[in-house]
């Protein structure tokens, strides 16, 4: 009784911080302070839990039940692949894009090794209309012919009504025609692979399109009513065939994007775009994400770094061999990749690289400061899988000695495998393990380090690598400064070379490469017709225009030297550079007038154009217009040969990939790290911590271990996958799950409630002459992770305590009921209650009456605790 009384006050204590909290007279100094007290007072009641204090009955901080599912799935093979709408119209119709010269290839390669090539041609139809129908009947005749199973289908995609909004009225569009796709019908005997000839170059634009902001207007009835929108972000597909380009294909990012900020392309045509979302499990605290597309624009998969780890994607690369890809990070501050003591962590740069074929994490490494913030700008591969990454910093790196208010760093990070254990390959027919293989486990290491820039605000570094040259290009108070550091196999790094190309007056660095003559690139925006004092090969005109330097790969001036200047309608802003052998592609915005439609902004026009390194000539140009008139290119990504016939079928180039990743981080927001705790009845608690090659098979394994066997871990097929059911191996003993560090918890992420796995969850829930409170186990569903940091966060923590509080009622009542039973049925249960029960009540009720005094004010219970409680 007086642990049950001790329990519910501790809970009432915090009850009346986080209804302080919910106060809206409350500072932001207070709310941290109550927030402090809460997660101080919550601890303490996790460690009051832990030490079993009832002996009577089983009382759990989480859920109980009888078993646990994950309810997180491996995903199973997907050996379909279906095109975006390639035709709008009817299936009969001729398909415009496909009257002219279409042939490409299939490479099927069986499950026996053996390859099958089958050439199509569309001139093979004759006079036969070139209609979606009669394309695809084609198309499986010829797979029919080389004795594959796997066929083509087109897919109806309805068309439906439209409505647009303008001027507060809104206005539905009627339905117009209906659009086809291709499908492809593949099977796990035939890995298909497609190729095509004589394409020109595909560029693809990473844009937003449309205003982000607040508006406010007044209705009809003289009400004022608050419109928020976000800027749509977008990849959008060109074809270089022509000189003003064509569409591809546009994909929209998820809803939840906030920003996306860089692209790259794989050596096979496959798009990387690097973005950031607002998490579903954080508090909508925003997260970085990788999205992999193949050639045809169609997304492959999406990995998030992790619900835990707030922060923004800035930059992405891909290896020179295509297997590997890395993107760079900003935290936000407060978050932490490699700390459970996140909440005083400063904003820092965080480095992934995932397996490119899959998205499968290999590894992730905080690179940051410890004081101050820093976030990336750029990244690159180098030889040997290093990975090079810029970017800016407000503080000093350890060892490193801060120039400006502002610097540039350079980083180079390695790889490292270390064989951290061994699993068994197979079993024999009595069970036991035969055969054993390595686990190894990839770790990314800092390697170099270095941290420099001019006596002022640094900014806007971009990194190329070739060979043992590393090239950075940045704005350096205020002037474009391109710098060689030259890198070994251990990725030390030297200073090699320092180029002032001259003040931008006011432009940008947009971006540095290097062309296939070995010339270095760097690209951006000036209003200095005199930039790099090379000769121009196209004119200077006036006002901020974009330029192109093509300079020697020593990073020294040369009479070779000469920069290209175009001018794309006045203004330009260039934020973005890609370079296919000698031409280099731009993409930016031209600044225009603040109107009304963009909700008191500028608006702005996109663009991107081609310019040759070597002529400085435009050779190609694009340009977008936004929604209300804002269209805002970020980045810009070509791929040599990227645009063919492919295209035109919505097909993309290389594989299809149909192997899903089936590690824990790649199908979840788990990051390696995370973790949670196994306790067997009332025993000490065994920590299970996340690892970068975890999946559900050897996580299965790892909690059957912590729990001495009292889990039965089972990887079970279901729709779509395979999922992870926990369940108690005898009803004696109760198996507790509990959630791991704030920031570092891993339960979560796996669908996991914190609490008792056990076979008593089934019991009935009243006493009666069957059961009685010593059996019956009781559940608080508190959450470890319960906080005061957001009005979300306030309102759940209420609820969860309020829930709390009527299960500690509930408990009090079933410890006063009597079991009925078929001899005490007929007896009254009235009777006199004994003295010494009487003056303990008196007690306690004197005892709850001066706390509720006490508790009248946030500071007073703010300092109330357990242990007081108790005593």
């Amino acid at each position: 009784y007086k642990n049950l009384f001790s329990l519910y006050q501790g809970l009432s204590t915090l009850s009346e911080l986080a209804s302080e909290a919910g106060s809206t007279s409350a500072s932001a100094a207070t709310l941290n302070q109550l927030n402090t007290a809460f997660q101080n007072g919550l601890s303490q009641v996790s460690s009051f839990l832990g030490n079993s204090p009832f002996q009577e009955f089983q009382l759990t901080q989480g859920s109980v039940a009888t078993s646990a599912s994950t309810a997180l799935l491996s995903p199973s093979p997907n050996y379909t692949y279906q095109t975006q709408p390639i035709f709008t119209g009817t299936a009969s119709e001729a398909v415009p894009s496909l009257s002219g010269n279409v042939t490409f290839n299939l490479t099927a390669t069986l499950s026996s090794g053996r390859q099958v090539n089958v050439n199509f041609n569309l001139a093979d139809l004759g006079g036969q209309t070139r209609s979606i129908e009669n394309v695809v009947s084609y198309l499986n005749s010829k797979l029919k012919a080389a004795g594959l199973s796997t066929t083509f289908s087109d897919v109806l995609i309805p068309a439906v009504p439209q409505t647009v909004t303008e001027g507060g009225k809104t206005t539905t569009i009627a339905a117009g025609q209906n659009s086809y796709a291709l499908k492809i019908n593949g099977n796990g005997a035939e890995s298909l692979s497609f190729s095509a000839s004589g394409g020109s170059d595909g560029v693809y634009v990473l844009q937003g399109s449309g205003v982000t902001g607040t508006s406010t207007s007044i209705t009809n009835s003289g009400t004022t009513a608050t419109t928020s929108t976000t800027a749509t972000q977008e990849l959008i597909g060109l074809s270089t065939a022509s000189t003003t380009g064509n569409k591809t294909f546009a994909d929209t990012l998820s809803s939840a994007t906030t920003s996306a900020l860089a692209s790259t392309a794989g050596p096979d045509g496959s798009i990387y775009v690097v973005s950031s979302a607002a998490g579903k499990d954080n508090g909508g605290a925003s997260e970085a994400v990788l999205t992999k597309y193949d050639s045809a624009g169609n997304v492959v998969y999406t990995r998030t770094l992790g619900a835990q780890t707030a922060g923004t994607g800035y930059a992405v690369a891909v290896s020179a061999d295509g297997k590997d890809v890395a993107v760079a990070s900003g935290l936000a501050s407060g978050s932490s990749a490699t700390s459970s003591t996140s909440a005083t962590a400063p904003a820092g740069t965080q480095v992934t690289e995932y397996a490119a074929s899959n998205g499968q994490q290999n590894w992730t490494v905080n690179t940051g400061t410890s004081s101050g913030a820093d976030h990336p700008t750029g990244i690159s591969f180098g030889a040997n899988d290093q990975v090079f990454v810029v970017g800016q910093t407000t503080a000093p790196f350890h060892g490193q000695t801060q120039t400006g208010s502002q610097d540039i760093y350079l980083q180079s990070i390695a790889t490292s495998s270390v064989v951290t254990g061994v699993v068994a390959t197979g079993t024999t027919k009595s069970g036991q393990a035969s055969g054993f293989t390595n686990i190894t486990q990839q770790s990314g290491v800092l390697s170099g380090l270095t941290q420099f820039g001019a006596t002022g605000i640094n900014s806007q570094a971009s990194v190329a690598v070739s060979g043992n040259s590393v090239f950075v290009a940045s704005v350096q108070n205020g002037d474009a400064v391109l710098q060689r550091f030259d890198t070994n196999t251990s990725g030390q790094l030297t200073l090699g070379l320092t180029r002032n190309l001259g003040d931008l007056k006011g432009g940008t660095v947009a971006g540095v490469s290097v062309d296939a003559n070995g010339n270095v690139i760097v690209a951006g925006s000036t209003s200095n017709g005199a930039l790099t004092g090379a000769a121009a090969t196209s004119a200077y005109t006036g006002g901020e225009e974009t330029f192109v330097a093509t300079l020697s790969s020593t990073g020294a001036a040369s009479t070779s030297d000469s920069v290209a200047f175009y001018d794309p309608g006045g203004g330009a802003i260039t934020t973005g550079l890609s370079v296919v052998g000698t031409t280099a592609y731009v993409t930016g915005r031209i600044p225009g007038p603040i109107t009304t439609a963009s909700d008191g902004q500028r608006t702005s026009t996109g663009f991107v154009a081609g310019i040759d390194t070597t002529t400085g000539a435009t050779t190609w140009t694009g340009s977008f217009k936004g929604t209300n008139g804002v269209d805002t290119p970020t980045s810009v990504t070509a791929v040599s040969g990227g645009a063919s016939a492919l295209n035109l079928l919505g097909l993309p180039e290389g594989t299809i990939n149909t192997t899903q990743a089936s590690t824990l981080v790649s199908n979840s927001d788990l990051t390696p790290g995370d973790q949670f705790s196994v306790k067997v009845g009332t025993g000490a608690a065994s920590t299970i911590t996340i690892a970068e090659g975890d999946t559900l098979a050897t996580l299965a394994a790892k909690i059957q271990q912590a729990s001495f066997g009292g889990l039965t871990a089972t990887v079970t097929p279901t729709v779509g996958g395979k999922d992870l059911v926990l369940t108690p191996t005898n009803a004696r003993t109760p198996v507790t799950l509990i959630s791991g560090p704030a920031g570092r918890d891993a339960l979560g992420p796996l669908k996991l409630n914190a609490g008792e796995v056990t076979a008593l969850a089934s019991s009935t829930a009243t006493i009666s002459s069957t059961s009685s409170v010593t059996k019956k186990p009781y559940s608080l569903s508190l959450s470890s992770n319960l906080n005061l940091g957001s009005a979300n966060a306030i309102k759940q923590a209420q609820a969860s305590l309020t829930n709390a509080q009527s299960v500690l009622k509930s408990i009090y009542l079933d410890m006063n009921t009597k079991p009925s039973t078929a001899s005490s049925a007929s007896k009254s249960s009235s009777g006199k209650v004994p003295a010494y029960l009487t003056a303990e009540i008196s007690n306690y009720q004197s005892g709850l009456a001066r706390l509720e005094g006490a508790t009248s004010t946030s500071s007073t219970s703010s300092g109330v605790t357990l242990a007081s409680l108790i005593s």
